[in-house]
Parts: C-alpha cells; sequence; structure tokens
C-alpha cells in the first residue's frame, strides 16, 4: 500500500511538471484526471465495503481430538464491483493455552456472491476452542486506499478426548433400581409391570406367570418372564496422555 502511494505521488508529480511544460489540453486532462482519480477510488470502495457481510458458522457437532474439523467463514457482498484484495483479520485459542493465536487471510471478495472460505483445524488437546472475526479490510483495486469493516463475531466448539482402546469394547455395568423407568435388554428381573420375553412352560416355572391369553391361542403353555429395572452409571476417565507437552498450538 506505500509502494502504491510513492507510485501515485511519483506519477501526478511528473504529470504536474508535463502540464508546466507544456501547455495543452492533453496535459491539463491528464492532470485532471490524476486529481479525480483518487475520490473516484474512495467512492468505489466505500460502495464495496457496504455491500459485505462475514458470518463465521462453527461445525455441527463436536469435534475431536486428533480429528480434523472445518470452520466455514461466509462472505456475502451484494454489490457489483468485487474487490481484487481484501485481508481478513481473525483469532482463535483454545481453553488449554494460555494466549489466542493471529491469523491473517489474504482472500479476493467477489461481487454479487457468496463465497466460503473453509478452515481446517486439529487440535492436540480436549476442551473448547474459540474462533473470532476481528476485522475485514478492502482495498481499492490499485491498493492506494483501504476500509474496514469491523466484526465481533465469535463461536466456539467442544473438543471430546479420545478414549484409549482398552475402552472401546468397554460396556457399562447396570444395576439394579426399582424405582427405575428403565429396564434391561440382556437380563429378565422380577418387575411384573414390563415383559422382558416369553417362553413354553418349563418344570419349576411358577403359575402366576402364565400368560393364560396366549395359551389359549396356541394350545401350548406360555410363560412371562419379567423385566429387570436398571440405572444408569457413569464411568469418569481422565485423559492425563498430553500432559507436560507444551506445544498446545492447533494445525
Amino acid at each position: 500500500m506505500i509502494r502504491a502511494k510513492l507510485v501515485y505521488a511519483v506519477l501526478l508529480v511528473i504529470l504536474v511538471l508535463f502540464f508546466i511544460l507544456y501547455r495543452g489540453v492533453l496535459s491539463l486532462q491528464l492532470l485532471v484526471f490524476a486529481l479525480l482519480f483518487p475520490l473516484m477510488l474512495r467512492i468505489l470502495l466505500s460502495v464495496q465495503r457496504r455491500g459485505i457481510s462475514v458470518r463465521l458458522n462453527k461445525p455441527d457437532a463436536p469435534a475431536c481430538k486428533g480429528e480434523p474439523f472445518e470452520w466455514v467463514i461466509r462472505i456475502s457482498s451484494n454489490s457489483r464491483i468485487p474487490a481484487a484484495y481484501a485481508v481478513l483479520d481473525l483469532e482463535y485459542s483454545s481453553s488449554m493455552t494460555a494466549r489466542p493465536q493471529q491469523l491473517t487471510l489474504e482472500l479476493p471478495v467477489t461481487g454479487e456472491k457468496t463465497q466460503h472460505l473453509r478452515l481446517k483445524f486439529r487440535t492436540v488437546t480436549s476442551g473448547t476452542m474459540s474462533v473470532r472475526l476481528r476485522s475485514l479490510t478492502v482495498y481499492d483495486v490499485f491498493r492506494l486506499f483501504s476500509s474496514k469493516v469491523r466484526l465481533n463475531t465469535q463461536q466456539q466448539v467442544f473438543i471430546l478426548p479420545v478414549l484409549p482402546h482398552y475402552f472401546e469394547d468397554w460396556e457399562p455395568e447396570v444395576s439394579v433400581s426399582d424405582d427405575n423407568s428403565e429396564f434391561s435388554k440382556v437380563k429378565p428381573g422380577d418387575d411384573p409391570s414390563e415383559i422382558f420375553d416369553l417362553h413354553q412352560y418349563r418344570e419349576g416355572d411358577l403359575i402366576s406367570r402364565v400368560h393364560w391369553k396366549l395359551s389359549s391361542k396356541l394350545d401350548d403353555l406360555m410363560v412371562k418372564e419379567y423385566s429387570l429395572p436398571v440405572a444408569k452409571q457413569y464411568r469418569l476417565i481422565p485423559d492425563h496422555r498430553s500432559c507436560g507437552e507444551t506445544d498446545a498450538e492447533s494445525a
């Protein structure tokens, strides 16, 4: 941007000298055009800036530690004039890191279109990841002027830990609870409020458990197996495999 302004200043000096040394219509027209040129650029830049909107979309579901996931930045412009050069400033941070990391992206902004910028991340820690859009700076085609679109958009996504391999086949144990409305799907019990299964009468089955209505239809004694109420259990598994690691940056 500084280089472009220096080039314009040199060109303006040349046109002024050309007008002084060579009086005429052409030198006057070139000088007037050079003086009005920045004003036209400012007007076009203002139109471009007003028609731009930026939106940040986080992943649809919680991400998993060590697995890639995407953030999508949606940039829309309702102006017919495209911006050949723009700079998007954002920062991202993790609940396990001390300070946010800065990221600067250079991109064009197309006219009367919506473009999607996809950012792929892969974290080495679990917790919460935040992304905040700070500003979008739009430049004119010659990069003489810039206009900044202030943004204050922030989204968060949860990063779930990965269970060790020896927990992949782990099945939670259940405990019996007479007050629970959920029943075991693998073991029968003594709760008559729910039927677990039916089987033909075997020696030792209680007569009170015979399903008389079904037995009359099938012409055979069918016995009801009652259900087993269960209570939910949770197991907390601390993931300490990254303890002591200092490199907590996302890639």
